[in-house]
């Protein structure tokens, strides 16, 4: 494993390498210093790095940066002087891959635009062209040092201990309104001002500058159709919301992470070729112990609307309890397969657990097979709010 990511990085990053030691290590953005530390996680085309910044000063110079991240994560900082710890996120894409560039664009597009306390935000990002024809995208992204659910789900396991049902209603209005803000382009404010672009830019060519151009060279696609003003009224869905996609900030806030996935709903499979393509996107990037029955059953026909998330949610809500998600246990407690288990939202709840039962009905409600008997995040928050 060592020597293969120490292939990917030669070929694909600007960097020192000293085999085995990240201390040696350096990756380059925007002519910034950057020391590895750690590999966080790593996927076919990507690498996700904690690194330590050897450059002093502002990443973003005089310009205010109007970022929500919460008191500690960069809120309202002029001129912005970045953290120690941060993240590195690395996207290799392939020559003559048009997909892999072009979702490159819009995750970057996402932490950019989508500015929340609880929706995870970019610092920097930078394109660089290859000599073979590929391109490297590098994301800065704030480094969060109390991890995510599924880290704080895994300690209190191994501890033995649970999550107080206080705690557990935080973290889950936390989640609802980072939601809210992708699901209800009403509660984004006035996006053409100070939530969204600065100055009216358009989103791309803020976030990659000269950059853009280089990026989209070679592909179809035309700076305008990535513009982050036809993103103001839309309504946009997560699709792969779980524990491990719930960070904490140094405040306790739950951020959501992972933009990559997002997609703008309601969309209608109206065609084999569609649905084809759909399967293939949901394979790649859901995760099947949180997704719901419509998208694990997708027909030509079918209707995906943001409800996707309210029973990704449920599922999250039963593992932040129980410590499983609830169609795995059922699988291992019952041996309901799990297809047939999340197809007709077969689950049960461990006896004897200690938690309120208008907690567990929250649950409930999320856990509905048909899409429209499930609640909105507004709905979903109000029901919180009133345990």
């Amino acid at each position: 494993m060592e020597s293969l990511i120490k292939s990917v990085w030669t070929n694909c990053c600007c960097c020192c390498w000293s085999f085995g030691n990240y201390a040696d290590s350096l990756i380059t953005i925007n002519a910034r210093k950057y020391q590895i530390v750690r590999l966080l996680s790593e996927s076919e085309l990507s690498l996700t790095y904690q690194v330590k910044s050897l450059t002093s000063g502002s990443i973003f110079g005089g310009m205010r940066r109007q970022s929500s991240m919460s008191t500690s994560n960069l809120n309202d900082i002029d001129g912005y002087d970045e953290p120690t710890d941060m993240v590195v996120r690395q996207i290799m894409c392939p020559f003559g891959d048009i997909e892999s560039v072009s979702n490159a664009l819009k995750e970057i597009d996402n932490y950019r635009y989508f500015k929340s306390p609880y929706i995870m935000q970019c610092l920097d990002s930078q394109v660089i062209q290859r000599r073979d024809g590929s391109k490297t995208v590098l994301i800065l992204l704030p480094y969060l040092p109390l991890g995510s659910l599924r880290d704080a789900i895994d300690r209190n396991l191994l501890d033995g201990i649970r999550m107080s049902e206080s705690e557990v209603i935080r973290v889950m209005i936390g989640t609802c309104r980072g939601l809210l803000y992708l699901h209800d382009p009403t509660s984004r404010g006035n996006l053409g001002s100070s939530m969204g672009p600065q100055n009216g830019m358009d989103a791309v060519s803020m976030t990659l500058s000269d950059d853009a151009a280089m990026l989209l060279d070679g592909t179809p696609f035309e700076m305008d159709m990535l513009s982050s003003h036809s993103m103001k009224m839309d309504s946009y869905a997560h699709m792969n919301i779980k524990p491990s996609n719930i960070l904490f900030s140094s405040d306790g806030l739950p951020v959501i992470t992972e933009l990559g996935s997002l997609q703008k709903l309601d969309l209608k499979i109206e065609n084999v070729k569609m649905l084809k393509s759909i399967k293939e996107w949901t394979e790649e990037h859901c995760t099947v112990y949180y997704m719901p029955p419509e998208l694990l059953n997708l027909k030509v026909g079918t209707v995906l609307d943001c409800s996707v998330d309210i029973w990704s949610l449920g599922c999250t809500l039963y593992t932040l309890l129980f410590g499983i998600s609830p169609f795995k246990r059922e699988e291992q407690v019952n041996e309901v397969p799990l297809k047939y288990g999340i197809s007709k939202a077969r689950y049960s709840f461990p006896e004897g657990h200690v938690y309120s039962k208008k907690l567990v009905s929250v649950i409930e409600t999320c856990l509905q097979v048909n899409p429209t008997m499930r609640p909105t995040v507004n709905e979903l928050l109000g029901q919180l709010q009133d345990i």
